[in-house]
Parts: structure tokens; sequence; C-alpha cells
């Protein structure tokens, strides 16, 4: 999709509705399920926390799946070649001359893939300025329900 991301509906609403065109509700979410069973320990432990987040906020539906799937399996990734390139960067070549390792092609690679699934599920912090947060369960101001904060002087 070239341009800008679409508005949230209730931006539309706020904003006014300037061109007339028909603003698209959202539908609602009836959630992601269980996590498929040939999921390894990270791509789990990441469905079972990260992925269960967006599931309770009523970000994901069973349409969803496949590409959480692809999600966790891209943190699992990451995980393996990262905890590959604690053991060194190097690795020998064909000749014996030392050589970078490929993990750390296969970490970027898992990076990018997590990062963009990341924004088109709002788990990035500009992703999630886009979101209306009162109709995903939040509140509208973040620091609402902080107590006010009062300044003492020095003097």
């Amino acid at each position: 999709m070239a341009g800008r991301p679409p508005k949230p509906a209730a931006q539309r609403r706020r904003e006014g509705n300037a061109g007339k065109r028909p603003i698209r509700e959202a539908w609602t979410a009836r959630g992601i399920g269980s996590p498929p069973d040939f999921l390894a320990d990270d791509a789990l432990d990441f469905w079972n926390t990260h992925i269960r987040d967006l599931d309770e906020l009523g970000l994901l539906d069973t349409s969803d799946r496949p590409v959480m799937v692809t999600y966790a399996q891209a943190w699992q990734r990451y995980m393996v070649a990262t905890r590959e390139l604690e053991r060194g960067w190097w690795v020998p070549g064909s000749m014996g001359q030392p050589r970078v390792s490929p993990m750390l092609q296969e970490q970027s690679n898992a990076a990018r893939d997590v990062l963009k699934i990341s924004i088109e599920y709002g788990a990035t912090a500009s992703a999630r300025s886009r979101i209306d947060r009162e109709k995903a369960g939040g509140p509208v101001d973040p620091f609402a329900d902080l107590p006010p904060l009062h300044l003492v002087s020095s003097e």
C-alpha cells in the first residue's frame, strides 16, 4: 500500500469527513486461539507473552493466525542467531581464513521480519500512536491514572 496508512474511523469522525467518503467501521476481533503445537521454545514463549497481549487488546482475529505464527517463528530465528553470535562473529572460511558468520545475516533478516510484523500490528511506539486507544480498551491518556505532580521550590 503506497502512501500514508488510513486514519482510524474514530479519528476521521472527530476531524470531520471532508471528502464525504464512507467511513469503514472496524470489525470485532474473535481472538487468535491457542498456539500451534509445532512452535519451538522461544517462539512459544513469544506467543504466550507478546502475541497474547495483542490478542487481549482485541487486535487479533483467527485470520491473523498464519501471520502470528510467522511472527513467532521470526522471533525464534532471531533468538537462535543471537545465541550463535554470542559464541563469536567469526567462522573459518573455505581456506581457513576468518570470515563473518552467516548467522549475522540471519539475525538481521529475522529482526527485519519481526519489525515489519510489529509495525503492522501496533507493537511499536510509533504504530501504537496510530491506534484508537479508547476503542482498544486502554485509557485515552496513558498518564491519566497518575497522581498530579507538585513541584516544590528550593527557596
